[in-house]
């Protein structure tokens, strides 16, 4: 896969964490947005997270403000109930032998819990179904610890992909920090494909400052790279940022 290629496809139909796995509690449903989504994530009684688009297609009331009953979620407003597939279930105004719930429903999305992140495949699943999610290595491998760090950044998302992939900044826009002021100011940049991305890298320098980058699309797209420390903050290896 090309650099172009890699980025042309935009951001739908695509692994995307959307929340951390501690925070969303069993029969509480939360509302987020995600890629300009209002959406509705929940846990039923055992404990399985679902997603769903935040309006229930009944009159249109935001789902995040229902209950959770055992193993479904419940609308609020007129107490339509969904499965953890969207698929209605009941709708007690109409009795339950109504024939109206098989003709209701609302648009899931698949979900996995890894890494203490909820995952969500966000897009149009009957035409792209949802590859296996394969997260970074390091979030498995019991050889490496890490901590989850969120931030907004109000920028368009190929600004923040141009920030990550271009090591050069490090040595200007990080100058007076502790561990990217070291190093030269000066250098040529190549680009390395992989399997399923690229790596931009300095030619001249290695393991000084913020010197290399990979774009991986392996299903989620993410961004490593490492920071190294000096020999002043110790022994031990850099400090690898997952992005």
């Amino acid at each position: 896969m090309g650099a172009e290629e890699g980025l042309q496809s935009g951001l739908r139909n695509r692994w995307w964490p959307v929340y951390e796995s501690a925070d969303l509690d069993a029969g509480k449903p939360v509302g987020i947005r995600r890629l300009g989504e209002d959406l509705v994530l929940w846990r039923d009684q055992a404990c399985a997270p679902h997603i769903f688009i935040d309006r229930c297609p009944h009159r249109g009331a935001a789902l995040s403000k229902g209950f959770v009953r055992d193993t479904e979620l419940q609308c609020w407003y007129h107490g339509f109930r969904f499965n953890g597939e969207g698929q209605c279930t009941a709708v007690p105004a109409e009795g339950v032998d109504s024939p109206m719930p098989r003709r209701v429903s609302i648009t899931s999305y698949p979900l996995e819990e890894q890494a203490g992140l909820i995952w969500a495949y966000i897009g149009e699943t009957d035409l792209f179904p949802a590859p296996p999610l394969r997260a970074p290595a390091e979030l498995s491998n019991p050889e490496w610890s890490f901590f989850i760090s969120r931030a907004t950044w109000k920028a368009n998302w190929l600004l923040v992909c141009d920030n990550l992939m271009d090591p050069m900044h490090g040595s200007y826009l990080h100058a007076s920090s502790y561990t990217l002021r070291y190093g030269s100011k000066e250098d040529r940049m190549r680009v390395r494909e992989l399997d399923d991305g690229f790596i931009v890298e300095r030619e001249l320098q290695r393991g000084v400052n913020f010197d290399w980058t990979e774009f991986h699309d392996s299903g989620t797209i993410f961004f490593r790279l490492d920071i190294p420390y000096p020999k002043s903050a110790g022994p031990g290896g850099p400090f690898r940022i997952l992005g």
